[in-house]
């Protein structure tokens, strides 16, 4: 168990590096991560971070094993949640992944992300219906007039694609269904 300051401590060097990664300053952010590291390698957010850097190695598998450590130790974080459902879509682990998803969304309704990521889990499926409505569930959780990171520009481009073409196919099938209907 960590005590309540040295998971402070923790929780501060994680935030500093996630803010200097951002703002472009990742050699300051890798020696944050490792004085992290150095002080709490078992900390959550340290397997969660270590676990990030394995994902990005395409190391599925590592990762998966890290998250599964962090969540025994504090499974109320939709981060490690939503992290290691990336590891299990790697892993083609698709009951688990939506497991995972689920999680996510229980502790964080509207966490765009995990609902991204259900839709698109839906799609792999071939399950077209459920995706088109998990994904026009994310569009909506969208405010109206803002605008998505550049980072989720494509995601977001193919969910609002894939929801009309959706529309635009059923649409298509009624017209046909009900073609002799029609007034002339």
């Amino acid at each position: 168990m960590i005590a309540r300051n040295d998971d402070r401590r923790i929780r501060q060097l994680i935030e500093n590096a996630t803010q200097a990664c951002a703002r472009g300053r990742v050699l300051k952010a890798d020696r944050l991560v490792r004085q992290a590291e150095a002080e709490a390698p078992r900390h959550p957010l340290v397997l969660n971070e270590t676990a990030c850097r394995l994902l990005i190695k395409g190391d599925a598998a590592g990762a998966n094993v890290l998250l599964k450590q962090a969540i025994i130790q504090d499974p109320s974080q939709a981060t490690l949640w939503l992290n290691l459902a990336v590891a299990l879509r790697g892993l083609n682990r698709t009951v688990e992944e939506m497991a995972a998803i689920g999680q996510v969304l229980a502790l964080e309704p509207r966490n765009f992300r995990a609902m991204l990521q259900k839709a698109s889990l839906h799609e792999l499926q071939g399950q077209r219906r459920a995706a088109a409505m998990a994904y026009r569930q994310a569009l909506q959780s969208v405010p109206a007039g803002s605008i998505p990171p550049q980072s989720m520009r494509p995601v977001f481009e193919h969910a609002l694609q894939f929801v009309e073409d959706f529309i635009e196919g059923r649409l298509q099938d009624l017209r046909a269904r009900y073609a002799e209907d029609r007034p002339r």
